[in-house]
């Protein structure tokens, strides 16, 4: 049962994050100053922008969840969600392009 309760979450994420990513370039920015929040995070300093991928972001939230025994990482589900949403971003194609020049 194990299995299942992360494999189900996991395809979840993958999927769903694949269907993001067909449709990124047509959702609306949400951006403050120089951060944008939606529909990615990404931060300009210095004429550079420093993009926060969710395959990044879920990696980090990944290995968190390893040592977080309570609450929402805790979850098997949360870390099948993560797990397939981080696998996902590592096959767009700029996903290792994590800092680019303004004019990009």
């Amino acid at each position: 049962m194990p299995v299942v309760t992360f494999l189900i979450p996991f395809t979840g994420g993958f999927l769903f994050f694949y269907v993001y990513s067909k449709i990124y370039d047509r959702l609306p920015k949400l951006k403050i100053k120089s951060l944008q929040l939606f529909p990615s995070v990404k931060i300009m300093i210095s004429g550079k922008i420093f993009h926060l991928h969710h395959w990044l972001g879920f990696s980090i939230l990944l290995v968190i969840s390893i040592f977080v025994e309570g609450g929402l990482l805790g979850y098997l589900v949360t870390k099948g969600i993560l797990t397939g949403g981080a696998i996902q971003g590592l096959f767009t194609p700029k996903s290792f392009k994590i800092i680019y020049d303004s004019t990009d």
